[in-house]
């Protein structure tokens, strides 16, 4: 019996999920910013993450941001964004040494695969190698993103216990996440 066309390209794509080649860059060049620009996320996420379109507009007015995209085997997958400005991430950051991590979108078709914790558990190598002088990540998630929230658990931020209440959609946790040095970072 043969799998239907959809079938075989949805196991095709949970295989290139879970062992295609990831890479993290910054966004640079209007072909990738085309490409973030028509990811498409589910019509809930919408209270948890702007449309992208709308993110990548705002980003010309924050100087002190820098874009990112996640390529699996070079298809554009997933966006952040890491805030380097203290005005902006006050509500969230009470270190100098701390980064925002903002805007985190994963494509709707690529979603459920593990492709978002991929991302994730790459953050700490990337801040390193790319941003020396900082030791954490810290973001916010809104209370109601329940698989966000096991996202971000499974792969090491942690739960300060503190609320931002000034969220667009409702009151959000503040994770963070210690960046170990690069010799003792887990694996």
């Amino acid at each position: 019996m043969r799998l239907p066309e959809d079938a075989d390209h949805s196991a095709e794509r949970l295989l290139r999920a879970r062992r295609g080649a990831l890479r993290i860059q910054p966004l640079a060049g209007e072909r990738l910013r085309a490409e973030v620009a028509r990811m498409r996320l589910a019509p809930h996420q919408h209270a948890y993450v702007s449309e992208l379109d709308k993110v990548l507009m705002r980003r010309w007015w924050k100087a002190d941001t820098t874009e990112y995209v996640a390529c699996l085997d070079a298809r554009v997958v997933g966006y952040f964004q890491l805030n380097f400005c203290p005005r902006e991430t006050a509500h969230y950051i009470s270190s100098p040494t701390a980064i925002g991590f903002e805007a985190f979108a994963i494509d709707l078709d690529w979603q459920g695969m593990g492709v978002g914790r991929r991302v994730l558990r790459a953050l700490p190598d990337l801040v390193r190698a790319r941003h020396p002088d900082y030791d954490r990540l810290n973001l916010t998630v809104n209370e109601d993103n329940l698989p966000g929230i096991r996202a971000y658990l499974a792969t090491g931020f942690v739960d300060t216990g503190l609320r931002y209440l000034g969220g667009r959609s409702g009151p959000q946790h503040i994770f963070t996440l210690a960046l170990a040095p690069a010799g003792d970072a887990p694996r």
